[in-house]
């Protein structure tokens, strides 16, 4: 992997940790317990276990934003930057309107 990349995507995320992330009203109305689990594994640094989640979840609902970016999170723990990068350029992809008011930290 590029050493330009690594930096990009080190530079998109701390963007995106820095400003709100409002939560999107589909996802409200889903079961929270995929998204809960998910966050559970990567706060317990199970990043395999919460990319599998996660995995599974955005199998289930693939426009969920918050799957994505958990995912992604999981990924930039496991030094996968590149894919991570992709997740979170996805996301913002999906709300484009919302990009001034992500916050990976609260998903």
């Amino acid at each position: 992997m590029s050493e330009m990349i690594a930096k990009s995507a080190i530079v998109t995320i701390v963007c995106l940790l820095s400003v709100g992330f409002a939560q999107s009203q589909g996802e409200a109305q889903k079961p929270g317990a995929g998204i809960e689990e998910i966050k559970r594994a990567f706060y317990q640094e199970d990043y395999s276990g919460a990319i599998s989640l996660a995995e599974q979840y955005l199998k289930k609902y693939p426009g969920s934003t918050k799957a994505r970016i958990l995912l992604a999170r999981a990924e930039m723990a496991q030094g996968k930057y590149e894919p991570a990068y992709k997740r979170l350029k996805e996301a913002v992809a999906a709300e484009p309107g919302r990009s001034g008011r992500w916050n990976p930290v609260t998903v």
